[in-house]
């Protein structure tokens, strides 16, 4: 087993949520929390990411689930932004950031929701997308990880995504943005619903990025 998953790989039963089934809308199932992701050791993820198929030009509502691993070597709150961009990282290439959140903060160890808005990101409906905890932008010196919730390796199938995982390489988040990243045949527990700029709950048309905040 890769180290990046090696160190906190814990599956704990859950329950399940409708899955990937309804138009315009991505369920994926939570029934486990497995890996890390944090300022932590050197073999510990910095970047958790999970790639997903556009089933319009808008995402209308996104959220995920998430935990603080806190422990007596990982004093910390898990800190992280999380990150919108074209493509998978399955790849050397230039990553297009899309959306940048504001760091956000975890401190209680029970799975915790996290909506996320994205709206001002413009997609191309049918094309590969990936969004991303960036714990390496929001490191403060110190130690913290946090697990998400996922689905249980060979358990359930999303077809158009998967996970990918990154060490910071100490060069910058540009470089590892563009690096190529380690996949794993599970996802991210993850909902996530889509509009048409024609529709009538959709907002207006952007240039098809957000205002970047570092």
């Amino acid at each position: 087993m890769d180290r990046q998953l090696a160190g906190a790989l814990a599956v704990v039963a859950l329950w399940s949520m409708p899955a990937y089934a309804a138009k315009g809308i991505i369920d994926v199932p939570f029934e486990a929390t497995a890996g890390s992701v944090g300022e932590a050791e050197s073999w510990i993820a910095s970047y958790w990411g999970q790639s997903f198929v556009a089933l319009g030009n808008r995402i209308k509502d996104f959220h995920f689930w998430a935990l603080d691993a806190k422990d007596d070597v990982h004093p910390g709150s898990f800190d992280f932004r999380v990150l919108l961009v074209k493509g998978e990282p399955n790849a050397t290439g230039t990553r297009t950031v899309l959306f940048e959140s504001e760091p956000i903060s975890i401190d209680v160890n029970t799975g915790t929701e996290i909506a996320v808005n994205m709206d001002c990101a413009k997609l191309r409906e049918g094309e590969h997308y990936t969004w991303i905890i960036d714990a390496y932008s929001t490191r403060d010196g110190i130690l913290d990880w946090g697990s998400l919730y996922t689905t249980e390796p060979g358990s359930f199938d999303y077809p158009d995504g998967q996970i990918f995982l990154k060490i910071a390489t100490g060069l910058g988040r540009e470089t590892d943005l563009n690096s190529e990243w380690c996949a794993y045949g599970f996802d991210t527990a993850f909902h996530m619903s889509f509009a048409h700029e024609h529709d009538s709950d959709s907002t207006e048309a952007v240039d098809g990025s957000c205002p970047k905040l570092n």
